[in-house]
């Protein structure tokens, strides 16, 4: 999608139609929260933000699951027969409620870029069916993570466990994608680091030594002797910082070029001479070894668990701590809950979309953090909400203006796309 305008797009109609009309490989970042198959109905709260949004969330078989299921048979032959293996299994409700997902879900692959990512957000209600149907879609090798969200403090489910969680689940286009996880990682406390670093030098400060080698030996240049130092003897091999974040620090911090030398040796090299390889002395170690800087250290790294923030429950509405976003939709998430996945899966001046988007909470999250966005919901009072949460929630520069951040509301179903041969 070539254009030099700045997308804050929202559509208030069908997702399918919108979804169909991008361009393949045009999107960054997809974060959906679609419905959950939780055979109920929902409707926010009178004198709320929200007042008159509802939804009903039960799925029966018509004519349109019918020519969705004989196109998802043409597209993807694994997808269709899960959704008729559901229909065995748990009826035909589930298996709407998957051709509806499923027909979507083929989209979204395809207009996904090969560096982007999808996080979908779900329940236990159907999680099983929609890690499948993700697995025939984008691959099961492009599963990254089940990433788990303490959503709510209380549920009154007398017979069985209480449910207090939800699911997100984290897959990629391909291998090579969009991953910045120092953007959200915990930094470690001043104790903590001396604790992990216990070596100092005067002029960078605490550091760890780290071997310079690997198991394995290698017939390249990794396998050649360096400085008297022959690791093939040992079936070891040269095993340097290239590709990872602290190759990137050394490269920023003290070699410049570093990750660009093509030559292994020639790397070895630059890093003696910069004084980050620790020579062997005798009796203390075999082989030299790399300094490893605390200042490098991008802290505890994201995890799947998630438990703060919590969600919108009977202990925390609007007016509180965490609740002041709040606006009573019915199933509104957290933007601190988003913002985190916008930041470590997509880069500033990326294009996030969002195809459930109801309440806006992923595309306030993307104005928040510099991204360009599109949200789609079939809920008229989505053009309110997101309009009155923009004005709430942003502060920007980009297109500001005296009624606050202005956006493109489109509430035509826009034409299918159609490549060029």
């Amino acid at each position: 999608m070539k254009s030099n305008r700045h997308f804050r797009d929202l559509y208030v109609c069908d997702n399918l139609p919108v979804l169909r009309s991008l361009p393949d490989n045009t999107i960054d970042l997809i974060y959906l929260d679609p419905p959950f198959n939780s055979k109920k109905e929902y409707s926010a709260p009178i004198a709320t933000k929200a007042e008159g949004q509802k939804f009903d969330d039960t799925w029966k078989w018509d004519s349109l699951n019918t020519r969705w299921l004989g196109e998802i048979d043409r597209k993807n032959g694994g997808l269709s027969y899960l959704i008729h293996t559901a229909r065995v299994i748990q009826g035909d409700g589930t298996a709407a409620y998957l051709t509806m997902m499923g027909i979507r879900l083929l989209e979204m692959q395809r207009v996904l870029k090969p560096t982007g990512s999808i996080h979908l957000h779900c329940d236990d209600t159907a999680s099983a069916y929609l890690k499948v149907s993700m697995d025939a879609v984008f691959g099961h090798e492009n599963f990254k993570n089940e990433i788990i969200w303490h959503r709510t403090t209380a549920h009154n489910n007398v017979k069985k466990f209480r449910r207090v969680t939800d699911t997100i689940l984290f897959y990629t286009k391909t291998s090579k994608y969009t991953w910045n996880p120092e953007t959200i990682s915990m930094p470690l406390s001043s104790k903590q680091l001396k604790e992990k670093y216990t070596q100092k030098d005067s002029s960078r400060g605490l550091y760890r030594s780290e071997n310079l080698i690997g198991r394995g030996f290698s017939k390249g240049e990794s396998g050649k002797p360096w400085r008297g130092f022959d690791p093939t003897k040992n079936h070891r091999h040269w095993s340097i910082p290239l590709t990872g974040t602290y190759a990137k620090w050394i490269e920023e911090n003290i070699i410049p070029n570093y990750r660009k030398m093509k030559s292994l040796h020639e790397r070895l090299d630059a890093l003696y001479n910069a004084d980050m390889i620790i020579l062997p002395e005798k009796g203390k170690r075999i082989w030299p070894g790399l300094k490893r800087y605390a200042a490098s250290d991008i802290g505890i790294r994201p995890q799947n668990l998630i438990l703060d923030p919590i969600g919108f429950t009977n202990f925390n509405k609007k007016g509180r701590v965490k609740g002041d976003e709040y606006t009573g939709w019915a199933t509104q998430k957290p933007l601190e809950l988003i913002r985190p996945l916008i930041k470590v899966s997509s880069n500033p001046g990326d294009l996030v979309l969002d195809p459930f988007c109801g309440c806006a909470t992923a595309c306030v999250a993307a104005e928040m953090e510099q991204r360009q966005w599109i949200g789609i919901d079939l809920c008229e009072e989505a053009e309110t909400i997101t309009k009155y949460r923009l004005d709430e929630s942003v502060s920007t520069d980009l297109e500001a203006t005296t009624n606050g951040v202005k956006i493109n509301v489109i509430k035509q179903e826009p034409k299918p796309y159609i490549p060029i041969e």
